[in-house]
């Protein structure tokens, strides 16, 4: 093999190199999200929707955009308040300073979620998994009826990423992780918070960012590498021996 090495092999180098760059993990993406950095007053931030859902959750067909109302800081339901009587007291602010809608508990005809959504940017993909947590920021509801917490679900597309999390109403952190698998650019990761069927003391902080992680190939990818490698260099090689008859 050590004639690989010589000057007139130089195109098998570079064609072997080219093939391993290919299939090697790049550098690792690390977190490519999180929300409390990333928030952004006026716009939503590069990647970022603030979303509440229309219908049932779980159809991003039905989810629409918060609006940002300039004179109370924050994003709501018509950019200028939050008790619309549809979605009422959906708003996200202050880096993840959210409110869910209200719920079925309260006669709507459906739970209203709060929803941070962001979609795998170009040299984002991986295994990317999610970790953070919820809480419960109105003191208020440590002596009050009716306190009964939050649900939590998180979405890839119209998929559930596990089960719903029920988070019982606490103004400790309350922490989630998941792996959601295998994710490409323009993947859309949802996290949605709802009131547990009823939105009593629901103020709360979401906090969470999204980190991916490369894929390394498999090993018998590897293998088919290897033997590609082999075969070019045993090619380039009868060539060489072919001119020189």
């Amino acid at each position: 093999m050590g004639d690989l090495f010589r000057p007139k092999y130089q195109g098998v180098r570079l064609g072997a190199l080219g093939i391993l760059l290919a299939f090697a993990p790049s550098a690792g993406a690390g977190i490519i999200a999180d929300l409390s950095t990333d928030y952004a007053t006026g716009g939503f931030p590069s990647g970022w929707q603030f979303l509440r859902n229309t219908a049932a959750i779980g159809d991003s067909a039905n989810y629409t955009h918060l609006l940002w109302d300039a004179g109370n800081s924050r994003y709501d339901i018509t950019g200028n308040s939050i008790t619309d009587s549809n979605g009422a007291y959906t708003s996200l602010m202050n880096g993840g300073q959210i409110h869910p809608g209200q719920g079925i508990g309260q006669g709507a005809a459906f739970d209203g979620y709060t929803i941070a959504a962001y979609t795998i940017q170009s040299g984002e993909a991986g295994l990317v998994s999610i970790d953070g947590s919820l809480t419960g920021i109105d003191p208020d509801g440590a002596t009050g009826s009716g306190a009964n917490g939050w649900d939590l679900r998180i979405f890839v597309g119209n998929s559930q990423a596990g089960g719903t999390l029920y988070f019982p109403w606490s103004m400790q952190p309350e922490a989630f992780s998941r792996a959601l698998g295998s994710l490409n650019a323009g993947d859309t990761v949802y996290v949605a918070v709802g009131p547990g069927s009823r939105d009593y003391y629901d103020s709360s902080l979401l906090a969470f960012q999204l980190e991916s992680t490369p894929q390394v190939p498999e090993p018998g990818m590897l293998s088919l590498v290897g033997l590609g490698l082999a075969a070019l260099w045993g090619h380039r090689r009868f060539r060489a021996r072919d001119r020189q008859r």
